[in-house]
């Protein structure tokens, strides 16, 4: 069917998504081990706080701009980072731009960043994007509010961290600056990726003049 057709590509090229603008990133450094311990961490911003019990995230659904409807369980395998969000909460005008360099910055890692919009219409979401830059995250909405209810969501914005299975790990209330490396490192923990250690250049190269 078409319609199938279109979703795979949906799920295969869109939400791993409007990455491929951000090709201006370099690539992943080395990494370490991998360590499942999900200690959370607290900043300026919020928190990222760890759950006392992990639990199978709910097989929520969610909706494009073109109306077409996913399920969670389209992007198993993929840590995600999942957040609920509205155009006129402060707080999430805030975040946005953080979840934007986060989906840059964990491209190569395969995390999901899904910004998960809770208004009803998604022209204004569109505008919302065009105007505050937001160029590498899928435009998804939950018009009516039933995934954000699946999913236990009390506030705006909240985000709930899920690991490649499927589990629910960690979530965050309120606003967070994800851009920061301490909480990149917290999420790796959290869905048992391996820490990213910095590049060593192996040919140390002597400063060259500067021509016009």
């Amino acid at each position: 069917m078409i319609f199938a057709r279109s979703k795979r590509r949906f799920v295969a090229a869109v939400l791993p998504v409007l990455a491929a603008v951000a090709l201006m990133c370099g690539g992943a450094g080395a990494m370490a081990e991998p360590t499942r311990g999900c200690g959370g961490v607290k900043t300026a911003l919020g928190g990222l706080y760890p759950l006392d019990t992990t639990r199978q995230a709910p097989d929520i659904k969610f909706t494009d701009h073109r109306g077409r409807e996913f399920h969670l369980s389209d992007f198993r395998g993929r840590p995600m980072v999942i957040t609920f969000w509205k155009t006129t909460c402060v707080p999430c005008i805030k975040e946005m731009p953080h979840l934007d360099r986060l989906q840059v910055d964990m491209r190569d890692e395969k995390v999901l960043v899904l910004a998960i919009n809770r208004d009803r219409r998604a022209p204004k979401v569109l505008d919302f994007y065009n105007t505050y830059g937001i160029r590498n995250l899928a435009l998804v909405t939950d018009p009516f509010g039933l995934a954000a209810r699946d999913m236990g969501i009390s506030a705006l914005p909240m985000s709930v961290v899920v690991d490649g299975e499927g589990v629910e790990q960690a979530r965050v209330i309120g606003a967070l600056d994800w851009s920061l490396p301490e909480v990149q490192s917290a999420l790796r923990s959290c869905v048992g990726l391996p820490e990213k250690t910095a590049e060593v250049d192996a040919e140390v190269k002597p400063e060259q003049p500067v021509t016009n």
